[in-house]
């Protein structure tokens, strides 16, 4: 199996972007879902669920800073990456705890990290070409 191509026939998939991004997601994404999962507070939680949201939003933005030919594809993969990061630990952790994995909690979360990154390479994108106006 080969990576995507473009109409030109470069690859679409950027190692180096998508780790960039990745990297920069995993690093705010893990630490407030830490602390999330120690504060009791309802509104703390929130506020912590919308920083990790925000951490694949700047993973994104920063992995389409990074691409030189597919910026929302390489946002896309960086919080992909990070997403399966994150939950690889969060999943071994409750299985060895005994706790139960909601599956489908992590498919609706894997999607909505996507989206965040979306949004947040999306922004870079827009920053760029009014940059150029």
């Amino acid at each position: 199996m080969t990576a995507p191509q473009d109409s030109s026939g470069a690859s679409m998939v950027e190692g180096p972007a998508i780790a960039q991004g990745a990297v920069l997601a995993f690093a705010i994404v893990v630490p407030a879902a830490i602390v999330q999962l120690l504060v009791a507070n309802p509104s703390v939680r929130w506020l912590l669920f919308g920083v990790v949201l925000a951490g694949f939003g700047a993973g994104g933005y920063r992995a389409a800073d990074h691409s030189r030919t597919a910026p929302l594809t390489s946002a896309a993969l960086a919080a992909v990456v990070a997403f399966a990061a994150a939950q690889a630990i969060a999943v071994t952790v409750n299985l060895t705890r005994g706790r139960p994995v909601a599956w489908t909690g992590l498919a609706f979360l894997a999607m909505l990290a996507t989206s965040c990154a979306m949004v947040g390479a999306w922004v870079r994108l827009r920053r760029s070409t009014a940059g150029s106006d």
